[in-house]
């Protein structure tokens, strides 16, 4: 099997799976070989927050109070900080939610799309059989 980098179209070398190529990575549909891949990190954070995107403290939340069904992750990602292998910042704040607590990800990194809470609601029309 071979896949193809999304950003410089680089073919990898024959590989079977469920092992990937060496330094590669992605997924089939989008992999980056190693020379495209960012070397820069940026904090994403990993604060707690509402529905309403309002940071939640569970320290101060009695277990049996807490819905998970209305909580997710910020998961800000932020573009304007960054750094290059261990020189990790020691103080970072959400701009978003206010949190400190957070992951060094690539630019590149897939979020979960959980932001703003996991449930959803959607309205289905009657369809009109006639047109």
């Amino acid at each position: 099997m071979h896949v193809t980098c999304t950003r410089c179209a680089k073919s990898s070398e024959s590989f079977d799976p469920p092992a990937w190529p060496e330094g590669w990575e992605g997924s089939v549909s989008e992999a980056v070989c190693p020379g495209c891949q960012y070397v820069e990190w940026h904090p994403l954070c990993e604060g707690i927050v509402d529905f309403g995107g309002r940071r939640v403290d569970l320290s101060v939340i009695a277990r049996d109070e807490i819905d998970p069904n209305r909580l997710s992750r910020c998961e800000y990602l932020d573009l304007t900080v960054a750094w290059i292998g261990d020189d990790r910042p020691h103080k970072w704040r959400c701009p978003k939610c206010g949190c400190t607590e957070f992951v060094g990800v690539h630019p590149d990194y897939p979020r979960s799309g959980l932001t703003g809470g996991t449930l959803f609601s959607a309205e289905i029309d009657e369809i009109d059989e006639s047109e």
